[in-house]
């Protein structure tokens, strides 16, 4: 059998693989949609203030919640809710690829020997985006850790011990 679509864009061309470019393209379509919507929200609040209506804003939020989950969080949900199916399906379709599997261990192994040999005092941890995380509490230790990408997507095998159920 041939080398399927997902595999072929896993071919390394001078040490950048084109599917790390397209995790960057990717990382970076995310960082401009966060700041969108960052902008939006200033945005926004500066135009209720300005008007005078934040307190009204205010108002509707504490007394009328249930309005404004019905109305604005619901669908801002859906379109959450759609997105990370499409993130799944760009991580399924160019960075699955089970063959890449002991060349990004090896990435990972040169990422922290890297990361100890330049300095030994800073902690290591994962480069996880925060908006990934289960905890609802910001992680101050990234800033000041050395951070590990693992760009590990595929499951290779799972072991199934009979006796067990």
């Amino acid at each position: 059998m041939g080398s399927s679509l997902k595999d072929s864009y896993c071919v390394e061309s001078g040490g950048l693989s084109i599917s790390s470019l397209t995790y960057s393209v990717f990382t970076l379509f995310v960082h401009a949609i966060q700041s969108v919507v960052q902008s939006t929200f200033v945005l926004i609040h500066e135009f209720l203030k300005l008007f005078g209506i934040w307190s009204i804003f205010i108002y509707l939020i504490e007394h009328h919640r249930s309005w404004i989950v019905i109305l604005f969080v619901l669908p801002l949900s859906k379109l959450f809710d759609y997105l990370f199916i499409l993130r799944h399906y760009i991580i399924y379709t160019f960075y699955s690829s089970p063959k890449l599997h002991k060349s990004r261990v090896l990435d990972i192994q040169s990422q922290i020997k890297t990361a100890i040999s330049t300095s030994r005092s800073s902690k290591l941890c994962t480069a996880r985006a925060g908006w990934l995380s289960i905890s609802m509490s910001y992680r101050k230790y990234k800033q000041s850790s050395t951070q590990i990408n693992i760009d590990l997507y595929d499951i290779l095998s799972t072991e199934i011990d009979p006796f067990v159920t």
